[in-house]
């Protein structure tokens, strides 16, 4: 007897539930991911060298493991993931504007307290002064490749690791999928030429810990305008 096709899951009006689909993560991350692929090749050709930031190193290295090696491979990681994710889920595939609008309004919103983090900390003195291509490049690049390797790998790793083999609540296995997250990437920002150790580390530290918070309860999208917002700033 044939199967029924599973139905695609209907688009909601919760713009709540909706910021946080794959669909419309990719949308909104989109457009940063394609900023930066155009400004590491304007780089390239000028004489700048190829751009490569750490976390995108890592999804490199990831792939060179397995003799693949190609400049682009880590964007196209990206959005394969979230179309894959999109699929698994079985929606449809329609973006709602108003929703990628509320994700761009939203990650201002959570930009604010960052922003008093960083001052508090000295966290905004301690990236180098780069002109706005460069900024630009540099803040679209370390947001999305950061939050896909610290919040969306690492955490769902962690959380799987802890559930599934130590036997903890999903709850606990988000806490400490939001812990560990923070840990690695103040470890991964550590040693920056003449930064204050204590500072770097605190800002990186209590930076990791409100990103990685803030994609629990929003999503990859919103961590990642967040993101992208701080580092334009704090690089320009």
């Amino acid at each position: 007897m044939a199967r029924r096709p599973r139905e695609a899951a209907p688009i909601s009006d919760d713009y709540g539930a909706d910021s946080r689909r794959p669909l419309h993560v990719l949308a909104f991350i989109l457009p940063l991911l394609i900023v930066y692929e155009i400004g590491s090749l304007l780089a390239i050709r000028g004489g700048g060298g190829e751009v490569r930031l750490g976390a995108e190193r890592l999804l490199a290295t990831f792939f060179e493991v397995f003799g693949v090696i190609g400049v682009h491979l880590p964007s196209v990681l990206v959005v394969v993931s979230l179309v894959a994710l999109h699929v698994a889920h079985h929606e449809r595939w329609r973006v709602r504007p108003a929703v990628l609008l509320g994700m761009a309004v939203e990650s201002g919103a959570w930009l604010l307290p960052l922003l008093v983090l960083a001052r508090m900390t000295g966290g905004s003195d301690l990236a180098s002064e780069s002109g706005l291509g460069s900024a630009l490049t540099i803040a679209m690049g370390a947001a999305i490749f950061e939050e896909f390797v610290f919040r969306l790998v690492l955490i769902a790793l962690i959380h799987g690791l802890a559930v599934d083999l130590m036997g903890l609540s999903h709850k606990w296995g988000i806490i400490a999928g939001v812990l560990g997250s923070a840990l690695a990437f103040m470890l991964f920002h550590s040693g920056t030429p003449g930064a204050d150790p204590v500072l770097e580390r605190a800002f990186f530290g209590l930076a990791g810990l409100y990103l990685a918070v803030v994609f629990a309860l929003r999503g990859l999208g919103i961590a990642v305008g967040t993101h992208a917002l701080y580092d334009v700033i704090a690089l320009s």
